[in-house]
Order: structure tokens, then sequence, then C-alpha cells
């Protein structure tokens, strides 16, 4: 079953979802003076842990999209390889531009705007960018998935090898109402594309002089963009804001021999944006034996961004505590580095969410996440990843005492989901040492109150 984080996220934070009626809250609440001497704490509940397979991830709706959009082809050390490919639709930045037979074609750019939050590892490295025609129809009325590719043309309509810069601001003349105008913009990635690209676009004019009319009659012509990075053994993946205005295809032009002018393709918010991921290199991963694994489990988790891998917690027993009132609940992780692995530039993902999985396999966050979005403090949760410089330990601590309660209370199951933040949207992985580990082990801290 098809599952997404984003769009249950999304949904919290803009729509203030309201736990369910009739739950007493047990998150901070306070304790009578006299209840005091009843409270006890554990931390030697049983854990059972493995690493699993994720599933697929929404990554395109109309009315949720996505910010930022990894590009790449990452060789992790320990998680293998992956590939991640974006599709997006070029439309109209106006309806019924008028092209002459003797327009002559200057220059043809794509323009990526750089996001620098999501850029993953050793992005200093040289990379070669590929843009290619897409051949199959993408339908912005539809919803489109992680896993989901798309037919196009292998013949590339430009390439650039580059070294990423995402700091530096570019400077770009855009011609608009036959005047030059001069802006710097921010940091992006300028792509030439072939000529004939434009060319091609010029002379459907000729062809159906309607297909400029409306964006519908183009893209029945023009289908949209499939983009790559080729070449593999990179320790980085690159991260673009198509949502950006900055990111565009711009067609440069002369008419009558003097007059430069320019005409748009842009990426809107009507457009398709998508991103799909393929980790090839899963299977013959470091990682790979753990998954589905709850002996090895005991000893190393695995949780990764993009539609990777996650981790299943159980608490098997936890209904021999229903005679009990938690006060508290939180399960505590630690960070786990292992040979050949750097996590300076493999690093750890900094949020971590859990969720519920219900009958039909989808995930849904747990109501102390959704408290904590409804509040606007994510600390209220936890899951963030929190460093001790003095003895070199990177931590998580995340609050589950709501739904632990209800654990305990035989209401829901007794399984939780370890999930990276935004997985759409970030490469981050985590290497968590499991609840048997001899000197950090991940632990369910319990305080509670005995009637």
């Amino acid at each position: 079953m098809k599952n997404s984080h984003l769009v249950l996220l999304v949904l919290v934070v803009t729509m203030f979802i309201v736990p369910s009626c009739n739950k007493p809250s047990v998150i901070g609440g306070e304790l009578l003076e006299q209840d005091q001497v009843n409270i006890a704490f554990t931390d030697s509940v049983t854990i059972v842990a493995k690493t699993i397979v994720a599933d697929s991830i929404q990554t395109f709706d109309l009315d949720n999209q996505l910010d930022f959009f990894l590009c790449g082809d990452l060789e992790d050390p320990i998680f293998g390889g992956v590939k991640a490919t974006n599709y997006v639709q070029g439309r109209l930045s106006f309806n019924n531009p008028q092209f002459l037979p003797t327009d002559e074609i200057d220059s043809v750019v794509l323009e990526l705007v750089y996001d620098t939050i999501a850029m993953y590892g050793n992005f200093l490295e040289s990379h070669t960018i590929s843009v290619h025609r897409l051949t199959e129809d993408l339908d912005n009325s539809d919803s489109y998935y992680s896993n989901d590719a798309f037919m196009f043309d292998p013949m590339p309509l430009g390439t650039k090898t580059f070294i990423p810069d995402p700091v530096s601001t570019v400077p770009v003349i855009s011609y608009y109402d036959d005047e030059a105008r001069f802006d710097t913009l921010i940091p992006l990635l300028r792509v030439p594309l072939d000529n004939s690209f434009a060319q091609e676009i010029f002379d459907l004019e000729e062809m159906d002089s309607t297909v400029f009319s409306n964006d519908t009659l183009f893209l029945e012509q023009f289908k949209g963009f499939y983009i790559e990075t080729e070449g593999v053994n990179k320790e980085s993946l690159l991260s673009f804001q198509y949502r950006n205005v900055g990111s565009r295809v711009q067609i440069y032009y002369t008419r009558q021999d003097t007059i430069p002018k320019q005409f748009d393709l842009i990426f809107s918010n009507a457009s398709v944006k998508t991103v799909s991921f393929d980790h090839y290199g899963a299977s013959t991963s470091q990682m790979s034996p753990f998954i589905e694994n709850t002996s090895l489990g005991d000893s190393l988790l695995f949780v990764q961004g993009m539609e990777g891998v996650n981790v299943s917690f159980k608490f098997p027993y936890i209904e021999d505590l229903n005679d009990l009132i938690i006060n508290k609940a939180t399960l505590e992780l630690t960070v786990a580095t292992l040979p050949g692995d750097d996590i300076e530039i493999f690093e750890p993902g900094d949020q971590l969410l859990l969720s519920e999985k219900t009958e039909d396999g989808e995930l849904l966050l747990i109501e102390d996440v959704i408290r904590a979005f409804n509040v606007g403090n994510i600390s209220v949760f936890g899951g963030e990843l929190e460093t001790d410089e003095m003895m070199d330990l990177h931590t998580y601590t995340l609050n589950l005492s709501g739904v632990l309660q209800d654990m305990v209370a035989g209401e829901v199951s007794n399984e939780v989901i370890l999930t990276m933040f935004l997985s759409t949207q970030r490469a981050n992985r985590s290497i968590i040492f499991g609840p048997q580990h001899s000197t950090y082990p991940a632990k369910l801290n319990i305080t509670y109150t005995d009637n």
C-alpha cells in the first residue's frame, strides 16, 4: 500500500488535525502531591526491533507539492547505491506568443535553482547533468509516487559537467518587452540545451496555429523534461527548487537581425514536478542482511529517506502494564558509526518521526507527533539529533507517551515505525544501536504511576 508521510505532515501543520476525543493528555501532565510516592521508573521493557523496507511515498499531488527535489546518483558505503531522477512539465510563460519564420535562435538555457537545505554529501565533487525529452504524458490531476517512472528520449537535449556552486549568485540578462534587463539571481545551475529544441518549439506554430493558445494543447506536443545525473560512485546528491520562479527554460532569439527577444517555459504550480528513487545497490549493501531480521536488529538498525528503509519497534508485553498510568515514555536511540562510514559526509538525519501502521499498511503519525505540530513545537515530541561533543555521541529522544498509554490499554497495535522526517526530500540516513547493544542499547524509558 502506498503511503505519504509528507501528505500527512502537511495536513497536520496546515489544518491542525485534532487528536481523538475523550483521551486524557499524558504529555507533561502534573501529578498531585499525594500521588508522587507512587511514581516509578523502568527502562527494561522488552523491545523487538528490525529494519524494514519502506513503501513507496507520494512525490506529487497538485494540492500538496514538494519544495525540494533530490537529483543524482549516490554510492552510500553502508546503504548502497541510490539514484534520484526528476520529471517536470514545462508550461507556457504566457499564451499565444508570436514567432516569425525569420526569428533566429540564439541560445536555450535550462536554469535550476539550487536547494542548499537538502543537498547531501560531498557535493563539491564533479557532476554531469543530462536533460531529456519526456515521451510519456504527465497529468496534474493524478498523484505520483517515488517508484513511478516515465518514458523519455535517450538522446539528451543538453548535458553539462560542473562542480556545484550553491553559494555564488548568477548574473543573467533577460529580454522582456524588447528591453534588456540585468538580473543578479540566487545560486542556480545553467544547462545549455540544443538550439534545435527551441527551433522545434517555434515550428509548432506553423504546424498548428492554436498550439500556443493554452498549456493543454502545448503539452500534447512537448510533454516535459526528464533530468538525471550521469555516472556512479558519487558521494553526493544535488537538490533543486523547481517551484522557485528562477527555475525555467529561457529561449533567447533575435528578430529582424537586431531585436533581442526571449520566451520562457516555466515550472508553474500547475506543472507536474516529481522525483523517482531507485535503491539499486541496497540488496548488496552492508545493510542488506539486517532487513526483516530481528536477531540482527538487536544490534543495529537502519533508517533512510528517499523510500529507503524504516525501523519497526514492537513492545510485545506492553499490555502487562495495564494497571499503570503512563506519565511519560521516551524512546532513546544512539547513532552508530560503522567501519568505512563517514558521518561528516553521510550525515545522520536531523529529525526522526514515529508512526502507527493501519490495517491496510498506511503509516499515520502517532498522536504525540500530531500534538507537537499542533502547538508548533516539534521539541514537544523530540526526535531531533542531539550531539554530545565530549562523549562524541549522537542521540535521539522521541516522546511516545500518548500512544504508549493506548498500547497499554490495548486500543492500538504495540508497534511503531521510525521514519526520516520529510523522507521524500531528504537523503539523510541513520544507523542506530539495537535494543541488545551492550553499551548504547535502544531503550524505552517509562515513568509511571502505580495505582
